[in-house]
């Protein structure tokens, strides 16, 4: 943002540019909230980033996201961490390089057929 000097002993423009300041200044500052709290003014943050969506539902979705991570590293639930192929078998299996990672559509062909018996 910027005064233009042509207008800088304005009245008007000085009391105009004042309120254009303080506006911008503080718009990252706080979020209201019209449906819920109209007259309280937060700005809700998680890891210092400002949440967009619904606060319950983020709040749901984070503690869902941290009960999977919970379940899946129980140790009896270790199979879930990491699935080992074995790409070389993979490969020969469908009769493919696994060099030459080239595609057409007839190679195409075959795999799925190949992949279906």
């Amino acid at each position: 943002m910027f005064k233009v000097i042509a207008h800088s002993d304005d009245v008007s423009n000085n009391y105009v540019d004042n309120l254009v300041k303080k506006a911008h200044l503080d718009q990252d500052r706080y979020i209201v909230f019209q449906r819920d709290a109209s007259m309280m003014k937060v700005l809700p943050c998680w890891n210092g980033i400002i949440i967009e969506n619904k606060l319950r539902s983020f709040l749901k979705n984070i503690c869902n996201y941290k009960g999977l991570e919970k379940f899946i590293n129980l140790n009896r639930n270790s199979k879930y961490h990491q699935l080992e192929v074995d790409w070389t078998s993979t490969f020969s299996c469908l009769n493919c390089d696994i060099n030459n990672n080239e595609t057409s559509v007839s190679s195409s062909k075959m795999k799925a057929q190949k992949f279906l018996l």
